[in-house]
């Protein structure tokens, strides 16, 4: 039985892997342009990264056919054996590795460790935290951290406007449930329709503000240095789509200054 709090073991499953083609033409072209973003860190060519967590491994094979030397974490078997067949079609070496996240055991250092997907807050906010801890301690000194996550303020500004719409080969309708102010924990559920066929999926995220990010990255000697609201790079405002974070880590905490008004 799984437990309440690991409802993504539940849901990141065949299923949902399932209307992801990571090969299509269409998720090639979006991976190109979400990893746009870390162009201006004019990263060497056999510079280790860190893909966490790297899904069906379209950021893990597009980075590795850029030339680096890509290592990528997931939970999930499924997902893991389509990102090893697709490395395999495309001739490339990366290393999948299944781990949780959140207690990750990896010998080397990076250069660079990318969360991108929106998928940051899953857990509670000691594992959260935790998983910020891991990347401190796995990055080198100057090594880069990028996160992605939906903006929360333009989250909480369309809550309850679920709607339909189509992703590659399948229909999934989302459709919020509760939002706890207390905890700042959204739920949800994606219902996912093929023909005669429906699936529910339920989410449950924590959502982290700026200000809460920035403290937490700051404990760990990871300072903020660009922050985005969409990966066109566009500036990061309340209605952004994305809050996208790149981060340095550094001998000792110097303090984000971004959080200080």
């Amino acid at each position: 039985m799984i437990k309440k709090n690991d409802w993504w073991k539940e849901t990141f499953n065949e299923t949902y892997f399932s209307f992801w083609d990571p090969s299509s033409q269409k998720s090639q072209d979006w991976t190109k342009k979400e990893l746009k973003i870390i162009d201006d860190l004019h990263f060497k060519k056999n510079a280790k990264i860190l893909d966490i967590p790297c899904g069906q491994g379209r950021h893990s094979i597009e980075l590795a056919q850029k030339g680096f030397q890509v290592t990528g974490v997931d939970y999930s078997s499924n997902a893991l054996q389509t990102a090893k067949e697709l490395a395999r079609q495309n001739d490339l070496s990366v290393n999948f590795i299944k781990q949780d996240m959140r207690f990750l055991k990896l010998k080397e250092k990076f250069d660079a460790i990318l969360n991108l997907g929106n998928s940051f807050g899953y857990f509670s906010d000691i594992d959260n935290e935790n998983i910020i801890k891991n990347v401190s301690k796995l990055l080198k000194t100057d090594g880069f951290f990028i996160m992605h996550q939906i903006n929360p303020i333009e989250t909480l500004r369309q809550f309850g406007k679920g709607d339909k719409f189509k992703i590659f080969n399948g229909h999934v309708k989302c459709e919020d449930i509760s939002f706890d102010p207390l905890n700042s924990i959204k739920k949800s559920r994606w219902i996912i329709i093929r023909g005669n066929k429906k699936e529910i999926l339920n989410v449950k995220l924590r959502l982290y503000n700026f200000p809460e990010i920035s403290y937490l990255f700051a404990r760990y000697k990871l300072n903020i240095i660009k922050t985005y609201g969409s990966f066109d790079k566009k500036p990061y405002q309340f209605d952004s789509p994305s809050m996208i974070i790149i981060a340095k880590k550094y001998n000792k905490s110097i303090g984000n200054r971004n959080f200080y008004f």
